[in-house]
């Protein structure tokens, strides 16, 4: 049975925004490990990548078809509050639970603080190297 991966919006802006081989590479391993998004996650990237990153709308497409391609996507049923002090990391815990995921893959400092959340395991990307 494949790990079940959660990445946080960070990843996957990390993967070709700052050009990380080693996040780039891991994220093209997705047949080695089950990978989950949501709506939620691809919305906030869209975001980032147009609004900070200035992105040509059309990269974000792509990109974002690149991904939903090597991703299962889930609809979480469940709305979080008060776990983490920024509201946006919910949805990435929203994600993995519904995912019943066993890892999130985040560089978020308030996400790594928690370390586990409802029994999935939260580490920062230079632990992948470990891992895979």
């Amino acid at each position: 049975m494949k790990l079940k991966l959660v990445f946080d919006t960070n990843i996957y802006i990390g993967a070709v925004v700052t050009k990380d081989a080693h996040l780039a590479r891991f994220v093209e391993k997705h047949k080695l490990y089950d990978i989950y998004c949501s709506i939620a996650i691809l919305a906030e990237l869209s975001d980032k990548l147009l609004s900070t990153f200035k992105w040509d709308p059309a990269d974000v497409a792509y990109y974002l078809q690149a991904i939903t391609s090597k991703t299962i996507m889930v609809y979480p049923s469940k709305k979080l509050s008060g776990i983490v002090s920024d509201d946006d990391d919910h949805k990435i815990l929203e994600c993995a639970l519904e995912a019943k995921a066993e890892l999130i893959i985040t560089a978020d400092s308030g996400l790594l603080k928690l370390k586990d959340y409802g029994g999935i395991k939260i580490a920062h990307p230079s632990m992948l190297k470990y891992w895979f």
